[in-house]
């Protein structure tokens, strides 16, 4: 057999024909089947067959684990994996990723992506003013009397951290910024769809005019407001998690602290998975 994680694993019946899911093997001892010959199998019939003769040759060969990529337009084989004792894991646009635990024991599968990540930009003026936005919708947008806050979004899927910032203040306020420093983070429990969040805050600066074009289908408003002033409002002077954040980043921003620079790592070999950068965060003094 060849080597794990190197090759597909298959094997065939007395007719030449394959008898088992091709299957890439993982460092791990588990095996990957995609979606494209999942949706080979011509029927539910033809896909039970394959996938219990692929079940035992996989327990048969001391494999811990299976994946198996489930397409979106394949859904009624959904029930036959389940009965096989399959299990959701996640769900992408075009796929719903199954598993199956095969050794021993308490499952060691990882479970599916615990947190969010989150972004938000402190950009400060050479008038020494930071750009502060009320959003259109959602929790910040219903407290009373207003909530002014730095521009924040969610980081996509192989987007780094410095990147995000830079993409998320120019698609909510047009402003170019570059990435200076990581300079906090916060991690919240039970988010979004129960999840947890981790929120880091960059502090950026300007690389081109201050004139502020509004996002509308985010934003109710954006505007450059001095420091000190953001600093006193009474939701950052209590006891909250964004309020002891903001502090601290405050004060880095004001040359109080220092914060994390980033170090790209080294390029990608070749033959490597298409990803977005890689990164390391540490202190300044360090370098």
């Amino acid at each position: 057999r060849a080597a794990l994680g190197c090759c597909d694993e298959q094997e065939k019946n007395v007719h030449g024909q394959t008898a088992v899911f091709a299957a890439k093997g993982d460092p791990y001892n588990g095996v990957s089947v995609v979606a494209h010959d999942v949706a080979a199998c011509p029927t539910i019939e033809a896909f039970d067959q394959k996938l219990l003769a692929s079940v035992a040759a996989w327990r048969k060969s001391d494999r811990r684990g299976v994946w198996l990529q489930i397409p979106a337009n394949r859904s009624e084989l959904i029930a036959v994996a389940q009965a096989q004792g399959f299990q959701f894991h996640h769900a992408e646009r075009d796929y719903l990723m199954m598993c199956h635990w095969l050794g021993e024991g308490r499952s060691m599968l990882p479970a599916n992506a615990s947190h969010s990540v989150g972004v938000g930009i402190m950009c400060v003026n050479t008038r020494g003013e930071l750009l502060v936005v009320q959003e259109a919708s959602g929790p910040a947008a219903m407290r009373k009397g207003g909530f002014w806050k730095v521009p924040t979004g969610l980081v996509d899927a192989g987007e780094e951290l410095s990147v995000s910032a830079v993409r998320e203040m120019k698609e909510e306020t047009g402003i170019d910024v570059e990435f200076v420093e990581l300079i906090g983070f916060r991690e919240m429990q039970r988010a979004l769809h129960g999840k947890s969040n981790l929120f880091f805050m960059c502090l950026c600066k300007l690389v081109g005019p201050e004139e502020i074009i509004v996002q509308k289908e985010e934003l109710a408003e954006a505007r450059w407001i001095p420091l000190d002033e953001v600093a006193a409002l009474p939701y950052y002077c209590d006891e909250g998690l964004y309020a002891h954040l903001m502090r601290d980043c405050i004060a880095t921003t004001r040359g109080e602290r220092q914060g994390l620079q980033r170090l790209r790592l080294g390029v990608a070999a070749p033959n490597a998975p298409p990803r977005g950068e890689d990164s390391v965060y540490v202190p300044f003094s360090r370098l």
